[in-house]
């Protein structure tokens, strides 16, 4: 009779991939557990902040602990990099660790930007001519951020864009 905890890791693929009815049924499934006295069952949830808002579908009642990840040092942010790459035998070249780096930088490294640019980065070499082909770090997020809205907003993502181009 002990407590299980169950861990959904890039949780943000919920709302990407996942229709509205079958995001219900999980809620609900999710909800349930939740209420269960005594509750039996942990639900560990990690998604990138900027799908933070969509989380308002489980409502107050399941989100009863937050934590967001801080900007990470440099040093940290190095080990991010450089960890995944030991540890699945992944050549990466160091001149393209020190660009992301000094590009990425800036009174720390947001961990969702590290992992756009390094999800990008993985489709080729993890070298600095695959990343300079890519366009660098605000190409490679420029061109996440057009392709999110246009997988969430259809063809309302032209008035999106519209609106975000004349707040930079």
């Amino acid at each position: 009779r002990g407590t299980v905890s169950l861990i959904l890791d890039q949780f943000e693929e919920f709302f990407v991939r996942c229709p509205s009815r079958e995001r219900d049924v999980f809620v609900q499934a999710v909800a349930d557990l939740a209420r269960r006295d005594p509750p039996r069952c942990h639900v560990i949830l990690s998604l990138r902040e900027d799908f933070l808002a969509e989380m308002s579908e489980f409502g107050a009642t399941i989100l009863s602990n937050r934590l967001r990840a801080q900007a990470l040092s440099r040093e940290q942010a190095r080990q991010a990099i450089e960890g995944p790459a030991r540890l699945f035998h992944l050549a990466i070249e160091e001149e393209l660790v020190e660009e992301l780096l000094d590009q990425l930088f800036e009174d720390g490294v947001d961990p969702p930007e590290l992992q756009i640019v390094l999800d990008r980065l993985s489709t080729g070499e993890l070298t600095l001519e695959h990343y300079r082909r890519l366009g660098g770090v605000r190409q490679i997020l420029v061109g996440y951020l057009q392709e999110t809205l246009a997988a969430r907003m259809g063809p309302e993502s032209r008035k999106a864009r519209g609106v975000l181009k004349a707040m930079v």
